[in-house]
């Protein structure tokens, strides 16, 4: 069973494969499992590993969703499938009703305006990319 198992940066990596492979660009959706099972060795892990990953992917993917939750890679997706209407959209909440959801006053100047310039629900690193 250890050969099989895998560390959480690795699984990271692999769910940022699945939802940011060039395919995804054409297709505007996530790989699928037969997609990402035929992908080219080099992308490392066993048939199990990737079967695994792909499961665990799955089970982000769900949590994401029923918390209203999204990554950098569903925002991507997202504007190339629908364009820069991200803040715009019911699918991204706006700070005004996170905030009035929330109780997180403190991120908002008294007009509404977000005090800095970034806001996230869930920040999912790609740690690697700062080596």
């Amino acid at each position: 069973m250890k050969s099989h198992e895998i560390e959480p940066l690795t699984l990271w990596h692999a769910i940022i494969v699945i939802k940011s492979n060039s395919n995804c660009a054409r297709t505007k959706q996530p790989l699928s499992l037969d997609d990402y099972l035929s992908l080219p060795i080099s992308f490392g892990l066993t048939k199990t590993q990737r079967k695994l990953c792909y499961d665990l992917f799955l089970k982000y993917e769900e949590w994401r969703h029923n918390g209203h939750y999204w990554d950098e890679m569903e925002r991507v997706l997202y504007v190339l499938t629908h364009g820069p209407t991200v803040f715009r959209d019911d699918k991204f909440i706006p700070w005004a009703a996170r905030v009035n959801k929330f109780g997180e006053m403190d991120l908002l100047d008294d007009e509404g305006t977000p005090l800095y310039p970034f806001f996230y629900d869930v920040v999912c690193a790609d740690e690697a990319q700062d080596f």
